[in-house]
């Protein structure tokens, strides 16, 4: 079975590729162990049962080789074009206390604080809302580039809260956000009011540490676009007009009425 095969297997079930070698691993071990339950003959269980089960874990350990060798590398993005200038480099190592005004309302409840060297944001909301905070309110030409990362953390809420990273933001509801749940992201845009518009849709990733923090960056350099997890690229989004703007760092809530926490640490933003 090559590796092409053992791929559209796995598009068309929609189970990862390492079943396929365990699959092939537990039919030998139960053909083995059904020959010798079936059988009282020594001579059968030696020369028919252990070489199937022998068989099936080379089979095994050959398949998984290959598919390791022959999985395509993925591009990476390891920081800014050499030579672009520091604009802001922030950690919290000195903060601590209160960082931002609490907000209270009726159906809102958003605090900023210092903790631990991170700054972390806490969000309890039961509508979809977005907390946003502004760290670098630059206004940029729309033809300039920039390069954005920060280290983040979804420490805690449901499955449909995020952390984010805010581009191109012009008021409360016009910008782009790269967004990092528990164990998901999603590129989405704000274009005056709900739904946002999804430019790439929730889905998991392996370069996501769950339960970790995870270094994610946003690459815009003339027309391209790339979208990093703890270096991976994950989505190179096309027509993102996000030059122009501000950048700002967020927290959202959207259908579930449960406290949302994330922390943010080591910020860097770099033009040419």
């Amino acid at each position: 079975m090559t590796k092409s095969q053992c791929g559209r297997i796995h598009e068309v079930f929609g189970l990862p590729e390492w079943v396929i070698p365990l699959a092939l691993f537990l039919l030998g071990t139960l053909v083995a162990f059904a020959i010798n339950v079936l059988t009282q003959n020594h001579h059968i269980r030696t020369r028919v049962a252990l070489p199937v089960f022998v068989l099936s874990v080379v089979l095994a350990a050959v398949l998984t080789v290959v598919q390791v060798v022959n999985k395509p590398s993925r591009p990476t993005l390891d920081g800014p074009p050499s030579g672009w200038r520091v604009v802001t480099q922030q950690s919290f190592e000195e903060q601590d206390g209160p960082a931002t005004e609490d907000l209270h309302d009726g159906c809102t409840n958003s605090i900023g604080a210092y903790s631990e060297k991170r700054l972390l944001l806490r969000l309890d909301s039961c509508r979809d809302y977005t907390y946003q905070v502004a760290f670098e309110t630059v206004t940029r030409r729309t033809d300039d580039s920039f390069y954005i990362a920060a280290n983040v953390q979804y420490l805690s809420g449901p499955s449909d809260g995020y952390c984010a990273l805010l581009i191109g933001w012009q008021d409360n509801e016009h910008y782009y956000a790269f967004k990092l749940g528990r164990d998901t992201f999603e590129v989405t845009r704000d274009k005056g009011g709900l739904p946002h518009q999804g430019i790439d849709g929730i889905r998991s990733d392996p370069a996501i540490r769950s339960g970790a923090s995870n270094r994610i960056a946003i690459l815009s350099d003339g027309d391209i676009t790339r979208l990093a997890i703890n270096q991976v690229v994950v989505s190179e989004p096309h027509g993102l007009d996000a030059k122009a703007g501000q950048l700002r760092l967020g927290v959202q809530a959207t259908t579930r009425s449960d406290l949302v926490t994330c922390a943010f640490d080591d910020i860097e933003l770099r033009t040419p």
